[in-house]
């Protein structure tokens, strides 16, 4: 088998083919290293869309906790559904332990006459206040 050298060195030009190549490599990568000419710089195009307009304020500032909560409570459906099942399992709670209470039963009765009439009996005769 034959090899084919792409390079064959003459002696006593080695020396000067190792600084050529040393100095062609050195060149490469120093053209590699230079940073290209940035590009110019580009503006903007003039843009008219309707749909790309800043929005409206808005119709309502919240401006403190208190307020979002007040807002929350009063426009959220699922909120309200919640606090009525906590107010159902209150109830339910209070009935539970009704039924393991004790029960008192109590009556009371007065009677009294406002209307009053002295009768007398049939011998003795009703005073009329004079004498």
């Amino acid at each position: 088998m034959c090899s084919i050298s792409p390079l064959r060195l003459v002696p006593g030009r080695s020396a000067k083919a190792a600084a050529l190549l040393f100095l062609v490599g050195f060149a490469l990568t120093a053209r590699a290293e230079t940073t290209p000419p940035s590009p110019p710089p580009t503006t903007a195009p003039e843009v008219s869309d309707p749909m790309l307009a800043p929005p409206p304020a808005a119709p309502r500032i919240v401006s403190s906790w208190n307020d979002a909560l007040s807002l929350l409570r009063a426009h959220s459906p699922d909120y309200v559904t919640s606090l009525e099942g906590v107010r159902r399992a209150e109830a339910q709670s209070r009935i539970a332990l009704a039924a393991v209470l004790p029960t008192l039963n109590g009556q009371v009765s007065y009677t009294h006459q406002f209307l009053t009439k002295n009768t007398s009996s049939g011998s003795e005769r009703p005073s009329t206040g004079r004498s």
